[in-house]
């Protein structure tokens, strides 16, 4: 009993499911559970790894009101024979299952992208959810941003604890080869509307003899496919699909490109920069963090296609400028260090179950209350 329950909204292999995993596996001495709205890779990792997973099948960010009061009582009852001392709840669907719980267990919460467009969610449901946050800002006990951006969207919001803990990489093993790989480009990302993928694929078209890696799944894909052939470029580009280690992707590139125009901290680009690669990405809040705009790599407005095969054409024919690059993206990504990132966590947890157990030690709302 006791210990961290962590709540997650249904989704696959995204940031937020990477994120969390890296989260639970780095401190599962302090994991009471993970209570999860769907099967799928996330769930499966972690009870590889020894991690207790409790399914809650309404707990899903799209549904109706109905379904989302029953996903409220579903985790409450899992939050009762859990009896955890903080809950931890990932995205805004897992937060308003957790809030009857948060009447008496302290809440952590992350949303995994506070305010940023989202093209997959109708503006109607994006609405509701900034007003579910607003409403529930009073009872987050702490809220933590990933980015600068989400940090101050949190506070303008009404969270009244913010703390700003940048997501965590492993550093690879291997240092970085600075040998000539190519004129070969990837990107790495869930395939769905909004990445930036299909910008990726009508620059190609105009960066002579380049070849394109694409890391990742999901429904975008036929479609993707069919833009590819269309454009003449179908033989350039190579569909790797999902990949648990990405380290050979890595070595296979000269340069890592996202043209996302989301404004999160992506962890493909982290990976990148970890990896020692020269970036072009778009020019967004999150990406902008981890690039110095030509040292590390180059930022070009969102879905500006010729500035975009122009950065990545210009890297690909200088080496010297690459092998520069390798190197500033190295020093780069030492913010994002995953020990770090964990060691806050950990210190956030122990905080709040300190003032926990000043208060009322178990839950005792009956099951289904709520």
């Amino acid at each position: 009993m006791g210990g961290v329950l962590h709540i997650v909204q249904s989704r696959d292999r995204g940031n937020m499911e990477r994120h969390v995993r890296d989260l639970v596996l780095g401190l599962k001495d302090r994991v009471a559970g993970v209570v999860t709205g769907s099967a799928g890779w996330l769930p499966e990792t972690l009870r590889a790894g020894g991690i207790e997973v409790y399914p809650a099948p309404h707990l899903q960010r799209s549904k109706g009101v109905r379904d989302a009061r029953t996903g409220r009582a579903e985790v409450l009852d899992i939050c009762i024979v859990k009896q955890p001392d903080v809950i931890h709840a990932h995205g805004p669907a897992a937060l308003s299952a957790a809030l009857p719980a948060a009447k008496e267990v302290p809440l952590v919460y992350t949303a995994h992208g506070l305010a940023l467009p989202d093209p997959s969610q109708p503006g109607w449901q994006r609405g509701l959810s900034m007003r579910l946050q607003r409403t529930a800002a009073r009872r987050v006990s702490a809220f933590v941003a990933l980015t600068a951006y989400e940090e101050r969207a949190a506070l303008e919001l009404g969270f009244r604890r913010v703390l700003r803990i940048p997501p965590g990489v492993a550093r690879p093993e291997a240092a970085p080869a600075d040998g000539d790989r190519g004129r070969v480009i990837g990107t790495a990302s869930e395939l769905v509307r909004g990445k930036g993928l299909e910008e990726i694929i009508d620059a190609l078209t105009r960066i002579p003899n380049c070849q394109l890696l694409v890391v990742g799944e999901g429904p975008f894909e036929v479609e993707l496919i069919e833009r590819a052939a269309a454009a003449g470029v179908r033989d350039r580009v190579e569909f790797l699909g999902w990949l648990e280690d990405v380290s050979h992707f890595h070595r296979r590139i000269s340069v890592y490109v996202s043209l996302t125009q989301e404004a999160g901290l992506p962890h493909g680009a982290l990976d990148a920069i970890a990896a020692g690669l020269p970036v072009v990405l778009s020019d967004v809040p999150g990406h902008r963090k981890l690039v110095r705009h030509g040292l590390s790599g180059l930022l070009v407005r969102p879905g500006d296609i010729v500035h975009a095969a122009k950065a990545v054409d210009q890297i690909l024919r200088d080496r010297i400028f690459a092998r520069t690059a390798r190197a500033e993206a190295l020093a780069i990504s030492r913010q994002y260090d995953l020990g770090a990132m964990l060691a806050r966590h950990a210190a956030l947890y122990e905080e709040v179950m300190v003032r926990r157990r000043m208060r009322t030690p178990r839950l005792h709302l009956r099951p289904g209350a709520g």
